[in-house]
């Protein structure tokens, strides 16, 4: 593998006034793209902070290159042409390889956020030392989300997932810092239990253009149709289909859960637990609803956010091997019928999301 020279690493001085806007910019995309990372970010020193944010809105920028459907000329369920999306993933490619060798402008003040962004993540590649792999794996990923209509079992959506959701926890593991290396085993885990939430989530919207990612094996284990599935129905057997799916990302939330302790312990353990109990947060929101995920966006507003995080502070305090390590993604933030004391750090993220008297 390339690495960033000392010499080519984009350095960043956070009280120079170029940067300082850098930073805005950074926690602005990040902010507006993927807020739970945003979020959890605030535990962090300054220089992992921006770094984790500069990946999640990096991410969503790659997501927009690789996507399809916003394509001119895309009709509904179209797949990318081979030689259209092999374009776009050489393209993506060439812009990786710059920022591995250090070849990214400088970005001015009040430029565009994504020059912005790029800076970033060229200098957290450099400082974390973040294999190319990783990247290459995540452009792999939305490869193949461009090109499949469906998944045909398990074993397929699951390569998906590690590529897609498992490349990123591995990329935030690097800057997050473990202390072991089966750490990463479990990074990737929680990786692919988010993009599992993610599928669940987004069924409706995948639904409008013909893009089912469930495995279609369970579709017919649970006599749940494709067509039922794009006309919204939601009935008994939409509902044991959605509970046999939601136990997988769970079990993938417990299992990777296991390795926060871990992560540094530098406010890294407890961002890397706040991302894990806001995304399984969003498993509890489809059972509120009934499993009804076709009625609108299912989110957390900001006090269940806040009631979360009593989840987030107690699971990255716990010890390697603790029984019931990992529960709290599925928890409620109540102990003895009672909320939890979530310390100093729980009340610093407490007031972003909500002022704390």
């Amino acid at each position: 593998m390339m690495g960033l020279g000392m010499n080519t690493v984009p350095q960043i001085n956070l009280a120079g006034p170029v940067d300082r806007w850098v930073v805005r910019a950074v926690g602005g995309e990040c902010r507006e793209q993927a807020r739970n990372v945003y979020l959890a970010s605030f535990f962090l020193p300054a220089r992992k902070r921006v770094a984790v944010q500069a990946v999640g809105a990096f991410v969503h920028m790659l997501e927009e290159a690789l996507d399809v459907e916003g394509r001119p000329g895309m009709g509904e369920g179209a797949c990318a042409s081979g030689s259209d999306l092999e374009g776009r993933v050489g393209l993506v490619s060439e812009r990786l390889e710059s920022m591995y060798v250090g070849e990214i402008c400088r970005p001015s003040v009040g430029g565009e956020a994504s020059q912005a962004v790029m800076h970033v993540l060229a200098g957290a590649i450099g400082r974390y030392q973040i294999p190319r792999e990783w990247f290459l794996d995540l452009v792999e990923g939305l490869k193949m989300r461009a090109t499949a209509l469906r998944f045909a079992t398990w074993g397929a959506l699951e390569r998906y997932l590690r590529r897609r959701g498992g490349s990123i926890g591995l990329i935030l593991s690097a800057i997050l810092g473990l202390t072991r290396s089966d750490g990463q085993e479990r990074a990737v885990e929680l990786g692919m239990a988010v993009e599992l939430t993610r599928i669940l989530r987004d069924l409706k919207r995948d639904g409008e253009r013909n893009r089912i990612f469930l495995p279609l094996e369970d579709l017919i284990r649970f006599r749940y149709g494709e067509k039922e599935l794009r006309g919204g129905v939601v009935n008994e057997r939409f509902v044991e289909l959605m509970r046999f799916e939601m136990e997988r990302a769970r079990e993938l939330y417990r299992s990777g859960a296991a390795g926060i302790c871990w992560v540094g312990g530098d406010g890294s353990r407890l961002a890397a637990a706040t991302m894990a109990v806001l995304y399984g947060g969003l498993l509890k929101g489809m059972e509120r609803r009934g499993y009804d995920v076709f009625g609108g966006e299912v989110k957390l507003n900001a006090g269940q956010r806040m009631r979360r995080m009593v989840d987030a502070w107690r699971l990255a305090r716990r010890g390697a091997g603790e029984e019931g390590v990992g529960e709290e993604v599925r928890g409620v933030g109540r102990e003895n019928g009672k909320l939890c004391t979530p310390g100093l750090a729980g009340r610093r993220l407490m007031g972003i999301i909500v002022p704390v008297e």
